[in-house]
């Protein structure tokens, strides 16, 4: 058995956190009487281990040390620590530690974890950030990583999880799916904007609001000196254009505007709304959601006057046409709807959905951005459940479609993407962008809004 000096008797551990200290100067005086290098018999001694005699106080340590053996708690009493833990020496301090979890004395004393480990079960292992996994030993982040694209659990070690796979050289990791990456460049139509939002393209032109500038701003299709058609608007928001005007929304001022294509003084539209939002215009009527009021609201082109389609709503927000009914998203309800132009009940397209928020037109289907659930859904006209064209998003906003592709803006991510309305890999067309929000689409390009102060206006020209 090994040798157990008085002393220790004296210091059963009364209550025990992960360290007990005991510095050089608090034993020595304590073991003065129990330091020799031969065993004495001595009735005084009840550790039955003799009567030792100190040296000096650095040599007390290490023989103290040596004669304990680095030994455990629990092992035959050599040790005062808890069962479980290594009585340690270090820097002329008797300590105890949990070999179990310290990195610093990780299953041995003094035996240390490395930077980006942690001591378990006594052993040194790879500690990731919740969002990562261990892959071979790297800490890698599988939604972006394109070395372990899409890699689950352990990364296939000891036949846990997977380990992704490798995207190709014009590819990326996005949200956990190799997209590929175009290679051109986008254009910046305009810059040094207040904060742009919505956008629209037609007429050979880009038009946009800024909603800190209070303006609404166009610029030609290759860039050039932009333009301003309106100024000291109230937030203006949402824009949309007819064959000859621009609308918008004053979200702050409580109403929606109008001017020529070509210039000309900015004349109300309808007034006296709560916070207008979305806009959408048709050959014939604009409709627009209202956010503060809940309603969706139309007036025809003729008569200017305004009608509620829909109250009620939880935060309409997004809004879209396709000339007979009119669609919008509820971005606090979770909910998309349609009513005819012409007067009838609202009827749900989907419902269960996070935040639904821009929302467009598409040959395929009705298809919008659900900002909270980070993907982009579609829904047939005729009927059906809504599918995600894509998932694992960060924040989608704005979107647009032509006749092959749905595209959209990733605030979060600064990604501008694109993919096929069948279905298919995303692909990105722009990244490293400053909160993009609102997006148009055309026959020759993509554009949309970086939506920051010192903001722009960006082009992406289509193949």
């Amino acid at each position: 058995m090994a040798c157990r000096p008085a002393l220790f008797d004296l210091v059963t551990p009364l209550s025990w956190q992960t360290y007990v200290l005991w510095s050089t100067a608090t034993l020595a005086p304590l073991l003065a009487s129990c330091h020799s290098s031969s065993p004495q018999t001595d009735e005084s001694d009840s550790g039955d281990c003799g009567i030792y005699q100190a040296t000096d106080a650095e040599a007390l340590d290490s023989s103290l040390f040596d004669e304990l053996d680095n030994g455990e708690g629990g092992d035959g009493g050599a040790s005062p620590c808890l069962p479980g833990q290594l009585f340690c020496y270090a820097q002329s301090t008797f300590f105890c530690a949990s070999g179990q979890t310290d990195n610093a004395n990780c299953g041995a004393c003094g035996q240390a974890c490395a930077a980006g480990e942690a001591c378990s079960d006594g052993g040194c292992t790879v500690t990731c950030a919740a969002d990562q996994i261990d892959c071979d030993g790297t800490c890698v982040d599988p939604r972006s990583n394109p070395s372990y694209c899409g890699a689950t659990l352990q990364c296939g070690a000891g036949g846990l999880g997977s380990p992704g796979i490798q995207c190709g050289a014009s590819g990326a990791c996005f949200g956990g799916t190799c997209v590929e990456v175009v290679a051109l460049a986008p254009v910046v139509l305009a810059a040094g904007q207040a904060n742009p939002v919505g956008i629209a393209v037609g007429s050979g032109r880009v038009y946009w609001t800024d909603v800190n500038g209070g303006t609404v701003m166009t610029v030609g299709l290759d860039g050039g000196p932009p333009t301003a058609l309106a100024t000291g608007q109230s937030s203006p928001y949402g824009i949309a254009l007819s064959a000859t005007n621009v609308y918008w929304t004053n979200a702050a001022g409580g109403t929606v505007m109008t001017a020529a294509l070509d210039g000309g003084a900015p004349q109300i539209f309808a007034s006296q709304q709560g916070s207008p939002w979305g806009i959408a215009v048709s050959a014939t009527i604009v409709s627009w959601t209202d956010l503060a009021g809940g309603t969706v609201m139309i007036a025809s082109l003729l008569d200017e006057v305004p009608h509620t389609i829909a109250s009620g709503q939880s935060g309409p927000y997004g809004i879209a046409t396709d000339g007979s009914n009119v669609y919008w998203t509820n971005v606090s309800g979770g909910t998309v709807m349609m009513a005819p132009l012409d007067g009838g009940a609202p009827v749900t397209i989907a419902a269960g959905q996070a935040s639904p928020a821009g929302i467009a037109m598409s040959a395929a289907g009705l298809v919008w951005a659900d900002v909270a659930a980070d993907a982009v859904m579609i829904a047939p006209l005729d009927g059906g459940a809504a599918m995600p064209l894509a998932s694992g998003q960060q924040g989608p906003q704005g979107i647009a479609a032509d006749t092959s592709s749905v595209y959209w803006t990733n605030m979060i991510g600064g990604t501008v993407v694109s993919t096929p309305l069948d279905g298919g890999a995303p692909t990105i067309l722009a990244s490293g962008q400053s909160s993009p929000q609102g997006l148009a689409v055309d026959s020759t390009g993509v554009y949309w809004t970086n939506a920051v102060s010192a903001g722009s206006v960006v082009k992406f020209t289509l193949k």
